[in-house]
């Protein structure tokens, strides 16, 4: 299964480096397995990052805690780096493919199933937040389904896909080992995954360059309580 990624390995030029850090404020940054499965919450204020522990569970809790405030930032343009650089390249990257069915696992609110249809591709969005999946399928123009990592199979899907998108929805190390070790039944012959993420070296902060996982902060947001 041919796996294609953007910002996994190799320097970035300067400018998409700041732009890369400017995602970082909004989106978990898995980097690599890590037995310690150990993340890190960054600072963006002072650069200056601490060591916390986080399950998968308390990690998906926080998500939709703020669903919200996420909602609002993607729907209102509040994300710089995306408009500039990051959703056109996961688009760009799905289209050179040519595929008939895209299944888009961590799909938000909803807006690349959207964006993916209008191009006359069928897309399912699944993602295990709720709210999340409530306020997509109001926006309509698309098939989504609450459905966790976890619960990732051919059967609870009932159908296979050309392919599989991961656009910064890597959320933890125990429920992406599943995913990936399961991509391969939901896609068809020759599928691809393709995963969007950030580059480790605009997630490390003042720590070492190492492998890891690495936990985001929701500074930006107006918070829920």
């Amino acid at each position: 299964m041919p796996v294609k990624g953007f910002g996994e390995s190799g320097p970035l030029p300067q400018s998409d480096t700041r732009l890369a850090l400017q995602e970082q404020i909004y989106s978990h940054v898995p980097v690599s397995s890590s037995s310690m499965h150990e993340q890190i919450r960054i600072n963006n204020n002072n650069n200056t990052a601490t060591t916390m522990k986080h399950s998968d569970q308390q990690i998906l809790l926080s998500w939709k805690t703020n669903a919200q405030p996420w909602v609002t930032a993607v729907r209102e343009g509040e994300i710089e780096s995306r408009l500039l650089v990051t959703n056109q390249a996961i688009i760009d990257a799905v289209m050179q493919q040519s595929p008939a069915s895209v299944l888009d696992v961590g799909c938000g609110e909803g807006w690349l199933v959207r964006e993916l249809g209008k191009r006359g591709i069928h897309v399912m969005g699944i993602d295990a937040i709720p709210e999340l999946i409530s306020h997509a399928n109001q926006a309509g123009s698309g098939e989504f389904r609450v459905l966790a990592y976890e619960e990732l199979s051919p059967h609870t899907l009932q159908e296979t896909f050309d392919v599989m998108i991961c656009n910064f929805s890597l959320p933890g190390h125990e429920s992406v080992q599943y995913l990936f070790q399961q991509a391969p039944t939901v896609l068809n012959p020759a599928g691809r995954l393709i995963v969007q993420t950030l580059h480790p070296v605009s997630s490390c902060g003042n720590l070492p360059y190492q492998d890891g996982w690495r936990d985001d902060s929701w500074t930006g947001f107006n918070l829920n309580p």
